[in-house]
């Protein structure tokens, strides 16, 4: 659609040139990548990777016409470059989310572009049971179809780690702690009055400091609530401040939910004690979707991850392996809580106590 005005522009800003005679639209420039160039790339890849070995990564989506896609890209040695590369391979149309679906639409593009399914010896995906099942999943039926019973299945690590957070917080933490991180940002999404009003309000009690806006937290990726965190307790009496002054003046029941939980140090006790761990979590998860990172050094964040949270919960003097065995009886009474929790605050915490031991297991445990 960008052809349509770069076009136009061309004309303008070459006019002495060859450019200024070019002609070229939406209908013409999608031929052009559909018909040459994605032809070209997809030999050259062809060509590049010869008889070799290779793996696929996949993901099914949904579309703006709600048609079920599957994405599919390639990795393997390039001969030409000289290292490993992963790139994009096609676009597949798949009749619906089902695993024989989904491998249909791996042989149909294989056999569209010549390449043979029989050298295929991993694969990539999230942790859908629909990609890992044991019995009737893609990385079975794909097993069956190559006669690789060697067939290497790689788990997506970042989907991990947001199931493990998700459901330990489903476990342990009280839902209105994400109601009162979404209400919040709800509150300021639609209206610019009141952002302005806050703004206004922030500058006043800060000396002229604009705040941060609070972002949005996402369903689907649960440690998408980490930056949310941080800045809602960065903000804190600001916010309470705001929702007290809200509740009498817009008469918003909203306003007075908010205003009760901003008042209620149980919820700040929450979000102190989540923040830090969140963080580490965060970490992590950036370092495996990274493009630049030394994959080689990932596991080794990835056990330091799970060591750091298991110190937080374990008595200092246990001898135990955190990653092998039960940690149950090893658990520490009065855990490591973190600076930024002030003492007046010690009473509430040791009422807490078992839920947040409870959430670090689970984090561990997944």
């Amino acid at each position: 659609m960008a052809v349509d005005h770069l076009s136009e522009l061309c004309k303008y800003r070459f006019v002495d040139s060859k450019y200024s005679d070019i002609k070229l639209h939406r209908t013409k420039c999608t031929n052009i990548i559909k018909n040459v160039l994605a032809p070209h790339f997809i030999q050259e890849i062809v060509t590049d990777l010869g008889d070799q070995e290779y793996s696929l990564l996949i993901d099914e989506s949904t579309d703006i016409l709600v048609l079920k896609m599957l994405g599919v890209s390639i990795r393997y040695f390039s001969r030409s470059l000289k290292k490993i590369i992963s790139t994009f391979l096609g676009l597949v149309e798949i009749e619906d989310g089902t695993a024989v679906s989904i491998v249909n639409g791996i042989k149909g593009l294989l056999a569209e572009i010549k390449i043979n399914l029989k050298k295929l010896i991993g694969i990539g995906t999230d942790n859908a049971s629909v990609m890992t099942g044991t019995n009737s999943g893609v990385h079975a039926l794909l097993k069956n179809a190559t006669g690789n019973d060697n067939l290497v299945l790689v788990r997506c690590v970042c989907h991990s780690l947001q199931l493990a957070m998700s459901h330990a917080s489903a476990e342990t933490l009280p839902r209105n702690v994400e109601f009162l991180i979404r209400e919040t940002y709800n509150w300021f999404s639609h209206s610019s009055n009141r952002r302005l009003f806050y703004k206004n309000m922030f500058q006043t009690i800060n000396g002229g400091s604009v705040p941060l806006t609070i972002p949005q937290m996402c369903n689907t990726r649960w440690i998408s609530i980490e930056p949310a965190v941080c800045r809602i307790l960065d903000q804190w009496i600001e916010l309470k401040t705001l929702f007290e002054i809200a509740r009498r003046d817009e008469h918003c029941y909203t306003a007075e939910i908010l205003y009760n939980m901003y008042n209620d140090p149980q919820n700040h006790l929450y979000l102190l004690y989540i923040r830090p761990i969140l963080q580490e979590v965060q970490v992590v998860n950036k370092l495996f979707e990274s493009n630049d990172v030394d994959p080689t050094r990932l596991y080794n964040d990835l056990i330091g991850l799970v060591e750091s949270i298991g110190r937080r919960i374990l008595n200092p003097t246990a001898r135990v392996d955190i990653l092998t065995e039960d940690i149950e009886s090893y658990l520490d009474p009065k855990p490591y809580m973190g600076l930024l929790l002030r003492p007046n605050y010690l009473n509430t915490i040791f009422s807490l106590m078992q839920q947040t031991i409870y959430a670090n297991v689970v984090i561990i445990s997944h």
